[in-house]
């Protein structure tokens, strides 16, 4: 769950710190109040595309941080580990985004280690589900039927053990791939030596 929206120097957006608690959260305000801004910054923290034109005019960068609380979900757990960052079910999980001047300018952390900002849209992903009117993205998406079903369903639990399982699969999986090369190498090795010694014994080499 999102339990908290930090943002530092964002479009005209000085310094926010907003506070996000269980249930219910309303934000409202009359046109041009800046409640499309804090979606906006959202999306940045969560791996949207980032420009120079998100900083706040007269200075470096804009920063925007989210906070998340809870289960999570299995499935972000293995990307997590994947990337060295060991979590349990119930972690805290800090997201952050630092866009500067210029291109290419943009650094992203997860729990304060540095990822790329792929790396961190994957993350965000299945955390929170921005959608505008009259559309529901993530239902567009085919990448996201699965989670969908197994939510409904009431599997994760299930999931998390075939998750592990199948990632103990591609590592051993890997490990054969290299060991069968290294056995091919040694196969090409052993050839080139057997040419070489048949080349020498053919030259019959005597001493001086």
């Amino acid at each position: 769950m999102l339990t908290a929206l930090r943002i530092r120097d964002f479009a005209i957006l000085e310094a926010v710190d907003l506070p996000l608690g269980p249930g219910l959260t309303a934000i409202t305000g009359e046109t041009g109040a800046g409640k499309s801004i804090l979606l906006d910054a959202l999306a940045l923290a969560l791996g949207g595309r980032a420009t120079d034109k998100a900083i706040r005019h007269g200075q470096s960068q804009a920063e925007v941080e989210t906070q998340f609380e809870g289960v999570v979900d299995p499935s972000v757990l293995a990307e997590l580990r994947d990337y060295g960052i060991a979590l349990d079910d119930q972690a805290t999980l800090i997201l952050r985004r630092v866009v500067g001047q210029g291109v290419g300018k943009s650094r992203c952390w997860i729990n304060g280690r540095l990822v790329t900002a792929a790396q961190l849209r994957k993350i965000a992903t299945p955390l929170v589900d921005l959608s505008a009117q009259h559309a529901q993205h993530r239902l567009l998406e085919p990448a996201a039927h699965l989670d969908i079903l197994d939510r409904f369903a009431g599997h994760l639990d299930l999931l998390q053990t075939y998750s592990e399982h199948y990632q103990t699969w591609q590592r051993i999986g890997r490990e054969l791939d290299e060991l069968r090369a290294r056995q091919h190498q040694a196969a090409d090795r052993l050839d080139y030596l057997r040419d070489v010694h048949k080349e020498l014994a053919d030259l019959a080499p005597k001493y001086g």
